[in-house]
């Protein structure tokens, strides 16, 4: 259960949530939780840790669709927080998925124009 703004004009708050299958794989659940106009997209990538001697723009890269569960193979990634118009990367975070382990990924924040 996830509590956030309801919009950028109040203080008010809305809920979000999410109930895990029971798989052995390990899950994540993507939300976008933001308020705002910045917009921007995130990424799951693989780490130069399960792949020994690669470049980074040889690593393994894909969207993460918000509002959306996957399963993804145990092991080290790089969740990136990138600028859709840009594709700057805006922030960085390591997930290590455990087998039959869930994990949530969110996007928050808000652009309050009151409050």
């Amino acid at each position: 259960l996830v509590i956030y703004r309801a919009n950028t004009l109040s203080t008010a708050v809305s809920f979000e949530s999410h109930v895990f299958a029971s798989l052995k794989s390990p899950q994540v659940a993507v939300m976008d939780l933001y308020k705002g106009i910045a917009t921007a997209e995130l990424r799951i990538q693989d780490t130069n840790t399960n792949n020994e001697g690669k470049s980074p723009m040889e690593l393994r890269s894909e969207l993460l669709r918000y509002n959306n569960v996957v399963a993804v193979d145990p092991g080290v990634y790089h969740i990136l927080l990138r600028d859709t118009k840009t594709k700057a990367t805006r922030a960085m975070e390591t997930l290590v998925a455990r087998p039959a382990e869930s994990y949530a990924v969110i996007r928050c924040g808000v652009e309050a124009q009151l409050g």
